[in-house]
């Protein structure tokens, strides 16, 4: 190997290095109640990934991980429950019983205070303006969509502008996204800090803004997708209706909750042309097969065991959950991301 060679081998694996010794540990002490022996999963809620893997004694257990920033993850168990924190490079504590997975407490990190306070602020808010408008749901009549759209705007651009968010704040934008215009997502995040435009989740939230009208007015993809009794499933199957696809997977608790929408809302639109197509992106039959169950989803389901790495999500730039498309009868887009509530009025106008 010449002088050169040599020189690029060595500045190569130093910098290598380098960015490993700026991910720093983050250990976690976890004593579950009535869990027992068992194997407990660190999961990445947003790509699903295992993260690591712990062998519980007596319901105790430790992680040890590197991270170079704070990440939103599921810890997985017996029986495929779940408990969901932020979790950052620090010594952190998990304590909790599996027979109540809500009582679940994670201490020692900051992040996940950040992001419980601005969840039960958000809750807060959401209620206040139901209660102010008299409505009880989010199903918001047309002449109160535009309002609503402002005061959140107004609410979020000062929550974020006031409070210590630099860990969630993109992630947070993501998960109330739905609820803007890209319009106002631009505004609000022109007045994040810099710390908070920087990071998996800000890089995810700026590839979907950017990918949001993308699309829109161009005939869907030909598709074949098989349900889960083995039937195949076709664009033309859905010839003359108004199709709703929706992409989630059984560890995203937003779409959990999407799911009880979508009941309510196929009961009200199917005999208006209205189908759903649920696109699963788990690779973990045992958990799809348990939420689908759990859910009691009754409109088509189909699912992909590549996940993220199938064509038809990378085609259409699907970067987070949950996602969805709705398509014309005529076999269009019409609209991306688009909220159960407001699929109503794209049916009836």
């Amino acid at each position: 190997m010449g002088f050169k060679s040599l020189i690029l081998s060595f500045l190569f694996l130093f910098t290598v290095l380098l960015g490993y010794a700026r991910r720093e540990v983050c250990r976690i002490e976890g004593d579950v109640k009535n869990l027992g022996d068992d194997v407990v999963y660190l999961r990445d809620i947003w790509s699903g990934e295992n993260l690591d893997t712990a062998f519980a004694k007596g319901g105790k257990f430790i992680f040890e991980l590197r991270l170079s920033q704070p990440v939103y993850v599921s810890f997985v168990w017996k029986n495929n429950s779940m408990a969901q924190f932020f979790i950052e490079s620090n010594s952190l504590q998990l304590l909790g019983d599996v027979k109540n997975t809500a009582a679940f407490s994670l201490t020692g990190s900051s992040a996940q205070i950040q992001w419980l306070a601005f969840s039960n602020q958000w809750q807060s808010f959401l209620k206040g303006f139901l209660q102010k408008n008299g409505v009880s749901t989010l199903q918001l009549p047309d002449s109160l969509w535009f309002p609503f759209q402002q005061e959140v705007s107004v609410y979020l651009k000062r929550y974020f502008a006031q409070k210590n968010t630099a860990s969630v704040a993109a992630f947070a934008l993501i998960q109330t996204g739905s609820f803007l215009s890209p319009e106002v997502k631009k505004e609000i995040w022109n007045v994040l800090p810099a710390k908070s435009r920087k990071g998996r989740y800000a890089e995810t939230f700026s590839a979907i803004t950017e990918n949001e009208n993308r699309f829109l007015g161009e005939p869907l993809l030909d598709f074949q997708w098989k349900d889960v009794s083995g039937k195949i499933i076709e664009k033309e199957d859905f010839k003359g209706k108004f199709l709703l696809i929706d992409f989630w997977a059984s560890w995203c608790k937003p779409c959990r909750q999407y799911n009880q929408k979508f009941k309510s809302l196929y009961a009200e639109l199917k005999g208006e042309g209205l189908e759903i197509l649920s696109f699963s992106l788990d690779t973990d039959l045992s958990l799809y097969e348990k939420a689908l169950k759990e859910d009691e989803m009754t409109w088509i389901q189909v699912q992909d065991s590549k996940g993220w790495d199938t064509e038809f999500i990378k085609k259409y730039k699907i970067q987070g959950l949950p996602s969805s498309l709705l398509i014309s009868p005529e076999g269009k887009i019409l609209a991306k991301n688009v909220r159960p509530e407001r699929i109503i009025a794209w049916i009836r106008k």
